[in-house]
């Protein structure tokens, strides 16, 4: 077609001695010159614009390929359905674990108990490694019981967040319980006694992205990287100084057995937040029963599995790395505790919500509906502020609490 049109505008060669009809020949001439040289810009200019948008087609068709080879269109569908069908059969046989294990205190002494772990971390492995290709997808907003806004989060801060707790946190869950299966199998030839320091390398690549991890959650709570990736960091520094995963597991046995206990929780957490997070944005729930939901959750989750590992003793069993984490952890419960006690006891002045003038932590809507400043009234799972009015769930008051209260305390001492 392009060919065609070209043939079409084609103009011949201006001819000297040629004559027009009125005996002029300077004219004629350059009248016939003007129309080839007008002709020929214009074959020359389609054929540039022909040939530049071969060249970007096919730039970016390769663009397009993973590795050269496959449409990343596919790649990321493929990946995407991998990291659904991996996250409901990590949140399926992680709460089947967490019943047997953690509630009800049964031991991986059987061939079913341990290869139904075996299908959790590697399910829990792959649902946080399929999401590396949507690393700048990931979802920038939060359905918590308290806005971004009154966090003092921005959308990249809050983005962050949900990469380290939702991508690398299943990651770093299932790698070491995932290694111990295989230094079972293979009775720790391969990965001791190799010529090179296999295990110290493991060690130092778990750290540096435990470390990276840090960066992604600390500006939406410092004490969140205790819970998602404190125990980790501490084992692979003892793992880097030990050099040996056999002489680690002999020493401490129970070490093992609390990174599994904690992948069963840390895994339960995320994917099932995750999930309700999914069927919102897919309009399938309201905002108000995923909060429902995760508000009620994720605190039982963490009361039962705290309970567990204090009745294990746990303090006896674990390596100093490691046990400063569950002390920690242990310490933060005790804390959401005590605030939940006073915010049910505390009567309907607990239930206030702070005016405008103190610090503007409400919502409009909770101001203009709550007639007097009344609010919903607290439950067992949620905490209000004594000296904030906020009200927040479990892993919202463990990373956000004392910062609120900070920030009140500075608003009070600059008005007065």
């Amino acid at each position: 077609m392009l060919r065609g049109k070209l043939r079409a505008e084609e103009v011949t060669e201006p001819d000297d001695n040629a004559e027009d009809s009125d005996g002029c020949f300077a004219l004629g001439s350059d009248v016939s010159f003007r129309k080839s040289y007008q002709g020929r810009a214009l074959r020359e200019s389609l054929l540039a614009s022909s040939t530049s948008a071969n060249a970007t087609g096919t730039k970016t068709a390769d663009n397009n390929k993973f590795l050269g080879i496959i449409n990343k269109r596919y790649v990321r569908t493929f990946s995407g359905l991998l990291h659904a069908t991996t996250s409901i059969v990590a949140l399926v046989t992680g709460n089947y674990l967490f019943l047997r294990v953690i509630v009800l205190n049964h031991p991986y002494d059987n061939r079913h108990m341990d290869s139904t772990a075996t299908v959790f971390h590697i399910s829990t492995f792959l649902s946080g490694a399929t999401l590396l290709l949507f690393w700048n997808k990931v979802q920038s907003w939060q359905l918590s019981t308290t806005t971004m806004a009154q966090k003092g989060l921005s959308s990249t801060q809050m983005q962050r967040f949900n990469r380290g707790r939702g991508i690398l946190a299943p990651i770093l869950s299932s790698i070491y319980p995932l290694l111990y299966r295989y230094l079972q199998k293979t009775d720790g030839q391969i990965l001791d006694y190799a010529t090179i320091p296999v295990p110290r390398l493991i060690g130092a690549s778990v750290a540096l992205v435990t470390l990276y991890q840090y960066t992604l959650i600390r500006d939406y709570g410092k004490a969140l990287f205790i819970v998602y990736g404190g125990s980790k960091l501490g084992f692979s520094l003892h793992l880097l100084w030990s050099g040996s995963l056999t002489s680690l597991r002999d020493e401490y046995p129970y070490a093992m057995d609390y990174l599994e206990k904690e992948a069963l929780f840390v895994t339960c957490c995320v994917e099932f937040g995750f999930l309700w997070f999914y069927l919102y944005s897919r309009r399938l729930v309201t905002k108000e029963l995923v909060q429902s939901m995760c508000k009620h959750y994720h605190p039982a989750v963490l009361y039962v599995w705290v309970f567990r590992l204090t009745v294990d003793r746990w303090w006896n069993k674990l390596p100093t790395s490691m046990s400063w984490v569950m002390a920690l952890n242990s310490l933060l419960t005790v804390l959401f505790l005590v605030k939940m006690i006073k915010s049910l006891v505390g009567g309907p002045a607990a239930n206030q919500v702070p005016s405008k003038h103190t610090f503007d932590f409400a919502t409009e809507k909770e101001q203009k509906g709550g007639g007097g400043g009344g609010v919903r009234s607290t439950s067992i799972f949620e905490v209000q502020s004594p000296r904030t009015g906020m009200r927040s769930s479990v892993f919202e008051s463990i990373a956000v609490a004392s910062r609120f209260e900070r920030v009140v305390e500075e608003e009070k001492i600059r008005r007065d």
